[in-house]
């Protein structure tokens, strides 16, 4: 139990003694430290069960107090390379690199959707609206696993995507259906209350039935896939209330036109407007 069987000897002797009895150990286990040429060797430890941002500050630490312990050396031994390594380690950077990607790819989603809003509807205002409501139901689902403590992974952070996906062919449905409605009554609380009438009972049914079936993932026994389906439903009807009622509100707020000055001029919708 005293340090000083943990430490490496001051004498030289000691020392010279100490590395006769590791080479006349077994073989096997010699390698479990060094190879044979004693050009490579590693240490174990072990870790008690905790979050990644544990995890992160832990080896973050290590790698602080490895540059410290052998830096010094560094040009009595050029070649020296020294990292921490092992199947927590690699998982930790595999993580990392897989939430990396997913928000770049994320943002990449988010730019491109919100570009071809703007192109499609002719209106940088009503583009960027038009994103707003596909955005809150992942960023509130993402905000409850982190008020409930609940670790991202390679599961829940296809949360996302899918949801934005999901979320933007619901609002390109309300929005293809308001514009003709502003098209047929030039007038915005109008063409509203009608896009409501019409295309939520629509929005209604497909979400329910999407947020039903990612709901019974729920039930499964693998955690991950159990979350996707409990925040993923989540997300799902809370997209459904921003299309329904945020986005509505947002138009009344902004009073977007789409691009259009004079709607009935420029929207070729007559047969709808002659009804």
């Amino acid at each position: 139990g005293s340090d000083r069987y943990r430490t490496i000897p001051d004498s030289e002797i000691a020392v010279a003694q100490l590395l006769y009895l590791f080479n006349s150990a077994n073989p096997e286990a010699r390698r479990a430290l060094v190879n044979d040429d004693y050009s490579a060797s590693h240490i174990n430890f072990t870790l008690l069960n905790a979050g990644s941002s544990e995890y992160s500050e832990f080896f973050a630490s290590i790698q602080q107090d490895i540059i410290a312990a052998f830096e010094p050396l560094r040009d009595q031994y050029p070649d020296m390379d020294v990292h921490a390594t092992g199947s927590l380690a690699m998982m930790m950077r595999l993580m990392d690199d897989l939430s990396r990607s997913q928000f770049e790819s994320l943002t990449l989603a988010v730019v491109i959707i919100s570009a071809l809003m703007i192109l499609t509807l002719g209106s940088m205002q009503a583009g960027l609206l038009a994103i707003i409501p596909n955005l809150i139901p992942a960023t509130l689902t993402f905000g409850l696993m982190g008020l409930l403590a609940i670790p991202l992974d390679g599961d829940t952070l296809m949360i996302a995507p899918l949801i934005i996906g999901i979320a933007v062919d619901d609002t390109i449905h309300f929005i293809t259906h308001y514009r003709m409605a502003l098209a047929k009554f030039n007038d915005m609380k109008l063409a509203l209350i009608n896009t409501i009438k019409e295309v939520g009972q629509a929005v209604t049914f497909t979400s329910l039935i999407l947020g039903c079936g990612f709901f019974m993932l729920s039930f499964s026994d693998y955690l991950g896939i159990a979350k996707v389906g409990m925040f993923g439903s989540l997300a799902i009807f809370v997209a459904l209330l921003c299309d329904l009622l945020f986005f509505p509100a947002l138009i009344m707020w902004f009073k977007p036109r789409f691009g259009q000055k004079n709607v009935k001029d420029n929207l070729d919708f007559k047969g709808v407007i002659n009804d």
